[in-house]
């Protein structure tokens, strides 16, 4: 009651709900039904399903404005027989779980990127983990063992800051009428992922004012791009296709 619901599923077979803290997990096919790594969407419509089982509760982690399904993952490493979970909370707050079965064995980092919100969870493959928040901040997430222990680890990625990109940022600010708090309105869009193959990944973020686009290979991440023009771009494309023998709308 008065508790946001939101609900997720991987191709692996796994399905969670979240409510308030409370995660429910529970499989609803076997992950030799689809290919790793196919596109959801392509998910036979009449899957081989599992016999019914319990459904696994965990606890998240404290957030006072609550946990979206989309910041969370279920995984199965290779040769394990049980699930894996990584849960980050909205403030930043990451739990993991090396098995869903057992609540109390779950390790935590905490404000991992304060004053911000965290919007979605992304999985790299083999690579890791990226996190974007509200604002189109990258956040690169890795679990790791150290020392024969379980760490998680981040990094914050940031586009180059030369002097002529700079400007270019003070400019488009002028131009569109941004005030000093630029950067915290340039709110999230779309995030998209194209994968050539486990190692390599392409990264599309869209935001209010600009398009980015990374690349991500064996844990490192290199800047491609960024068009401060692709609002105009796509009003400009609308108005050719709505109204192709009408002058310049501004």
């Amino acid at each position: 009651r008065n508790l946001s619901v939101s609900v997720n599923y991987s191709n692996n077979g796994y399905a969670w709900a979240v409510c308030g803290r409370k995660l429910l997990i529970w499989q609803f096919r076997t992950s030799g039904s689809a290919k790793t790594g196919q596109d959801i969407n392509k998910i036979p419509k009449t899957p081989s399903r599992v016999a019914p089982s319990a459904c696994r509760e965990l606890t998240l982690p404290h957030c006072d404005i609550g946990h979206k399904a989309r910041l969370i993952t279920i995984f199965v490493n290779e040769g394990s027989q049980t699930a894996s979970c990584l849960a980050v909370s909205t403030t930043g707050d990451v739990r993991f779980w090396p098995s869903i079965a057992h609540d109390g064995s779950s390790i935590d980092e905490n404000g991992i990127l304060e004053g911000q919100e965290f919007d979605q969870l992304m999985t790299l493959s083999t690579q890791g983990y990226l996190l974007i928040t509200t604002t189109c901040h990258l956040v690169f997430l890795q679990l790791l063992v150290q020392g024969g222990r379980q760490r998680i680890v981040h990094r914050t990625i940031k586009p180059p800051s030369g002097f002529f990109g700079g400007f270019g940022k003070k400019f488009a600010s002028i131009i569109i009428g941004m005030n000093s708090n630029a950067e915290s309105e340039n709110k999230l869009i779309k995030i998209t992922k194209e994968s050539s193959n486990a190692n390599e990944h392409s990264i599309n973020v869209l935001s209010d004012y600009s398009l980015q686009r990374w690349q991500f290979t064996n844990n490192a991440e290199q800047f491609l791009f960024e068009d401060q023009e692709i609002s105009k771009k796509i009003r400009d494309f609308f108005r050719s296709k709505m109204w192709p023998n009408r002058g310049n709308l501004n």
